[in-house]
């Protein structure tokens, strides 16, 4: 991106943007906990918390429908 087409980014597409990597960075934090959580206890219960935390990391990545 070059100087001039960055200066054209809106405020909204930078808060945008800036949100969107947030919720990332939160959707791998609870993905790293229960993650943490499963190794210590192997549950059904546990793999399924897990599962659906990197359900939704998947998902805000764009590469889920």
């Amino acid at each position: 991106m070059t100087k001039s087409s960055a200066a054209h980014l809106g405020p909204a597409t930078v808060i945008f943007a800036l949100y969107h990597a947030l919720t990332l960075i939160s959707d791998l934090e609870t993905c790293r906990q229960n993650l943490r959580i499963y190794r210590a206890r192997p549950t059904g219960n546990n793999l399924v918390r897990l599962l659906v935390a990197e359900g939704v990391f998947i998902r805000d990545l764009g590469l889920g429908k």
